[in-house]
């Protein structure tokens, strides 16, 4: 549970959820063969307007909360303006003091003299420095004002670790994207089957798995959801509610028929919109030869043959 803020729509929201929404599992035997993680939403969105930083875990995972707060902070700062036109010897990052342990410490007491502020601060300081997020840091004077403020100097550890996150990986995606993975569609749209018809369960067998990827080879998935959809539907209207995801193919022949209909129907209601005789009210007033007018069908732009003009 957490507070964000969505900087597109200005909106501060309280969402609790969970990182895993779901996870589908495909059996054979008793065994698992595949399994289907689903990424919350939530994470799903703040990764793709990225609003997110990568972190070195090993290096994390020794550091006690005070120093891995300072750890996430100043990585997140320290990426977020480094270039590669910097020079690395001076690059830094700066931040006062009080708002040091107000932001990000939360509501740590603020030490009124340097010397009590290196006893509070400086074993956490000098964790973070030997996990080499930093090279060194300056406890200074404010330079306007009472108080103090803490200069960061990046380190080698940062520059790494800044090299393997958010250079080299760019470089390499094409490589990751050409990795053997497998399709979670099958899975997810056996899934979607049984959802629809109220089974409460999150293991399929191999072969209800298998039915679906034949699907995939000549439907989209969008496609093969609308054949569950129609199947379903048929299926409760009979009160015939079968427990494996095969039933749903001998439905494809009689929903590719219905698509065909409608894609037809779509087809000559675009014509007739788009007619400039009759614009879409498909009759039109006609003069037979002995001057009489007549409602007739619009033809949208055919030739007639019966002598009217």
């Amino acid at each position: 549970m957490c507070h964000v803020y969505n900087k597109e729509t200005k909106v501060a929201l309280k969402l609790d959820f969970q990182f895993l929404s779901d996870a589908l599992f495909s059996s054979k035997e008793q065994s698992i063969t595949e399994c289907v993680i689903q990424v919350d939403d939530v994470i799903v969105e703040s990764l793709n307007r990225h609003h997110a930083i990568w972190l070195n875990n090993h290096k994390l995972a020794n550091l006690e909360p005070i120093a891995s707060a300072f750890f996430k902070r100043l990585f997140y700062h320290f990426s977020n303006t480094y270039t590669s036109r910097k020079v690395r010897s001076t690059f830094k990052f700066e931040k006062d003091y009080e708002a040091i342990c107000r932001e990000w410490l939360g509501g740590l007491n603020a030490m009124p003299y340097k010397s009590l502020i290196q006893q509070q601060l400086g074993p956490h300081l000098d964790a973070v420095q030997s996990a080499g997020l930093i090279a060194r840091y300056e406890i200074a004077p404010r330079v306007k004002g009472d108080g103090y403020k803490i200069a960061f100097f990046a380190g080698n550890g940062f520059f790494e670790d800044y090299e393997e996150f958010y250079v080299r990986s760019s470089r390499t995606v094409s490589h990751r994207e050409a990795r053997d993975t497998l399709n979670p569609q099958p899975l997810r749209l056996v899934a979607y089957f049984h959802q629809l018809l109220g089974h409460k369960q999150d293991t399929f067998g191999d072969k209800e798995k298998a039915r679906a990827a034949e699907l995939l080879q000549r439907f989209s998935s969008d496609e093969v959801r609308g054949l569950i959809d129609y199947a379903v539907e048929k299926m409760k209207a009979t009160n015939h509610v079968p427990d494996f995801f095969g039933s749903v193919v001998s439905y494809a022949p009689a929903w590719q028929a219905l698509q065909s209909e409608r894609q037809e129907i779509a087809q000559r209601r675009a014509a007739a919109n788009a007619c400039p005789i009759c614009q879409g009210r498909g009759v039109v007033l006609v003069r037979t030869v002995d001057g009489r007018e007549v409602a007739r069908q619009c033809n949208h732009g055919q030739t007639s043959s019966d002598g009217d003009t």
